[in-house]
Order: structure tokens, then sequence, then C-alpha cells
């Protein structure tokens, strides 16, 4: 009888180990399960698409002239990821002190549509049904 509780000590004893090694070597560094950044070079990552949407979206505003604001006076934020366009929303950005009204407001200005391969498609700028029109 003895000799059973020392089995079952020790059974209990190495199960505890396997745990603590377990949490100590996790799987997150394991080079099959989570590979290095490096072997996916060829993709950007998700902040360096965000990125490159709304600096497009920033262009179109600046190439359409479709606000007579300031950039310092506008936000841009990225709304929607349909399957085919990128939504970025634009907004009047009022805590910039060369930029009136009340810094507590950020209306919204219009949307702009970018497509997958970074061009702005269209704006529903002026739009009085939602639609969204394309630049010319």
């Amino acid at each position: 009888m003895k000799n059973v509780k020392r089995i079952i000590v020790i059974v209990f004893a190495l199960a505890a180990i396997v745990v603590i090694i377990h949490f100590i070597y996790e799987p997150r560094n394991h080079p099959v399960i989570n590979p290095p950044a490096s072997q996916d070079q060829n993709r950007p990552s998700r902040e360096d698409l965000e990125h490159s949407i709304l600096a497009a979206a920033q262009k179109s505003v600046q190439e359409h002239r479709l606000v007579a604001l300031p950039e310092e006076c506008l936000l841009y934020s990225l709304e929607k990821d349909s399957s085919a366009v990128y939504t970025v929303d634009v907004y009047e950005n009022h805590n910039d002190p060369k930029c009136a009204g009340d810094p507590l407001t950020t209306p919204r200005l219009f949307s702009i549509e970018v497509s997958k391969d970074l061009v702005a498609v269209g704006t529903d700028i002026d739009s009085t049904d939602g639609q969204f029109k394309p630049f010319r």
C-alpha cells in the first residue's frame, strides 16, 4: 500500500513538472506554429496596409480638392473593409489651433472608397442618397 501511495505522489509530481515546463516553453516561440516575421516579408502588415489606404484617401482629397480646409483640419478613419473596396470617412478636426470649430466635435464631411489596389475610386461628397460617385 505504501508503494502505491509513493507511485501516485511521483506521478502527480511528474505531471506538475510537465505543466510547469509547458508554461515556461509555450508554443508562441515555436518556429513551425508561429513562423518568424522574416518568412512572411512579401505580405504587408495590417498596420502598413491601413496606412496605405489612409494615404490613398488623403492623396485623393488633395488631388481632387474636395475641401477647402487645411490638411491639419482633417481626420481620416478607416471604417469598412468589404470584398471590393475600403471605405475611409473624412472628418473635421477642431483640435488643432489652426482649425476653427468646437474642439469637442468632429463632424463627418464625407467618405472615400479606396480600391484593393490602393487607388481612391469614389466619394459620397454632395450625395443626397448616400451613393458613391466615381472620381473624374
